[in-house]
């Protein structure tokens, strides 16, 4: 059951052999039949290339994205992208796809469900908590991407009178489409989890310097044994097997071998490997995994329903994605150079124990003396204080290990003890610390409101900045659609809900009679109303300065300007009327 949007689908014909192709003679009288065989034998073969040479999974793009809307909840954002489905085709989707979760649960069959969803405990504490956690409910579902045709361009076709009217044309072309879906169940990708379990396994056998590597044919069975045979817990771990760091390449091509030569049909539940094993059509499911998500769950009257307290968690472990050509041989050269860079050296050198010294020469060491070889022996000597290599150069002066910045570029630091919040200032000799002049902020009343008769209309003039208002707000961040964040008109006199009655809005702007001038108009508003407060979301709120467009607030931020009534990224301003 899907959600996201709509598409039309039609499965591909399960009766094309994609082993065949067209055998063209002279004289031969060529029908529908043998036009679609010979697409279906190039189009089989494309796939078979993707599929057996490539692999399967995202190649880019499909971000999943999880984004709460203020009317309808939760939903899961597909952002564009394309992918290789595991049957080989190539799957675009073009523009970004959404599925609202409170609308599939409400959908959604209630025996799934109850079959599906689960009741979580609170991990038991100690010393045990009084009252306990409570239990919450939680249910996965699998985003899924899937391949799909469709059946478009229809034409009128020739026939027998008589007919109905939807035999009267038919379709002259296959669209590659696809459909996006939430499910219950993961879908079936072995392959993808073999490849990874092996290249885990691979990983975990031992690398050694020094000793001898298994014997080749034993490591050739202990993979036989750990992937072909039945047995359970596996026979045969990986830290028992060791490879000596000069045979890594040998015993590495040998494991990838057995993998092409006698795993991977088997562990990719395939017969075959060949191309007649996608004839089929719906038999073999056309799908990629795009990411997991664990979704907590309240219930309400007619079911279930996102929670609001607690976060969705998304999970994209196990989406197969490719990696093109062009980065794994970037990464191959890196990996290559690094591998120079600490390659041992083909005369190393064999480091000098102090029990092997001959001609020393120490009677009386004291601290800080180093052994220096002089004349024929080892002598203890007090390093140079200046000099040689413990002297300090560049911008540093003085000696190591405690050596002084003296300098930066070249020029020089002056002397005088800096106090706290200094900074380095150029007086166009030398570097001096100074205390920051720090430039008090421009207080500016963000907007003015006047109320209009009959009551319920009132003008608006916002003053962005000072002397000249250069920038200016733009109307359509004041539209309706964006109305809810931008403006909340409370009623401070009802005894019931103080501050909690909300109204609509209308923006309107006259003629540009003056910059930043706006007129709205409540719906729903009654005369009994003595104050109203109006929070302005400045960090949604954009102003046009010159050819940028930037949010009030940081507009204000540059221009170090703060606004009355302003909290964090809101301003609030109370109006009252007779």
């Amino acid at each position: 059951m899907s959600y996201f949007t709509k598409v039309s689908a039609a499965d591909a014909d399960g009766d094309l052999d994609l082993t065949k192709h067209v055998n063209f003679t002279s004289g031969m009288i060529l029908g529908v039949d043998d036009f679609t065989q010979e697409f279906a034998y190039l189009a089989g073969r494309d796939q078979w290339l993707a599929r057996d040479a490539l692999g399967y999974g995202t190649i880019s793009g499909l971000s999943v994205r999880i984004e709460e809307d203020a009317e309808k909840g939760h939903r899961v954002m597909i952002l564009p992208g394309a992918a290789v489905s595991p049957r080989g085709q190539f799957i675009c989707v073009p523009s970004a796809q959404c599925a609202y979760l409170n609308q599939w649960l409400a959908a959604a069959r209630a025996e799934d469900l109850v079959k599906y969803v689960k009741t979580i405990n609170a991990p038991v504490t100690s010393p045990p908590t009084s009252p306990p956690p409570a239990a919450t409910n939680e249910i996965t579902l699998y985003v899924v991407l899937c391949y799909r045709d469709c059946a478009t361009d229809n034409v009128p076709i020739p026939g027998e009178p008589c007919r109905s009217e939807d035999e009267l044309t038919a379709a002259s072309r296959i669209t590659d489409d696809f459909s996006l879906e939430l499910r219950f169940e993961s879908p079936n990708q072995p392959e993808e989890a073999k490849v990874r379990e092996y290249v885990e396994w691979l990983k975990k056998i031992k690398i050694s310097e020094t000793d001898a590597s298994t014997p080749i044919a034993d490591f050739i069975e202990a993979i036989r044994a750990r992937w072909l045979a039945p047995a359970s817990p596996p026979v045969t771990s990986p830290t028992v097997l060791q490879i000596r760091t000069t045979d890594i390449s040998e015993y590495m091509r040998t494991a990838f071998r057995v993998w092409v030569t006698e795993l991977r049909i088997i562990l990719s539940e395939r017969k075959t490997g060949c191309a007649v094993e996608m004839t089929g059509g719906a038999k073999l499911e056309d799908c990629v995994l795009l990411a997991e998500l664990r979704i907590p769950l309240v219930p309400i009257s007619t079911g279930w329903e996102v929670s609001d307290t607690k976060e969705i968690e998304l999970d994209e472990k196990k989406r197969p994605f490719l990696l093109h050509l062009r980065i794994l041989q970037e990464w191959m050269l890196y990996a290559y150079e690094q591998t120079l860079a600490i390659a041992p050296t083909t005369d190393p050198i064999t480091p000098t124990l102090l029990d092997s010294l001959s001609d020393v020469n120490v009677p009386t060491p004291v601290d800080g003396q180093v052994l220096f070889f002089e004349g024929g022996e080892w002598i203890a000597k007090t390093p140079a204080a200046s000099g040689g290599l413990d002297t300090a150069g560049g911008d540093l002066s003085g000696t190591y290990p405690n050596p002084t910045v003296s300098q930066l570029q070249g020029k020089p630091v002056d002397e005088k003890t800096p106090t706290k919040n200094d900074i380095l200032t150029w007086d166009g000799a030398k570097w001096i610390p100074r205390a920051v002049q720090v430039e008090s902020p421009l207080l500016l009343p963000f907007a003015t409101i006047d109320v209009f008769k009959p009551i319920g209309i009132f003008d608006i003039w916002f003053n962005v900045d000072a002397p000249n208002n250069a920038a200016e707000i733009r109307k359509e961040d004041l539209d309706v659609k964006h109305i809810t964040p931008l403006f909340e008109l409370d009623d401070e006199t009802s005894p019931d809900s103080p501050f909690l009655q909300k109204f609509e809005v209308d923006v309107q702007e006259f003629g540009r009679m003056g910059r930043n001038f706006f007129r709205i108009q409540l719906k729903g508003f009654s005369p009994k109303f003595t104050r109203l407060r109006f929070d302005f979301d400045i960090e949604n709120i954009n102003v046009i300065s010159g050819t940028k467009v930037l949010s009030v607030q940081k507009y204000a931020r540059r221009n170090n300007i703060r606004f009355l009534g302003e909290s964090k990224s809101k301003v609030t301003i109370f109006v009252r009327f007779p």
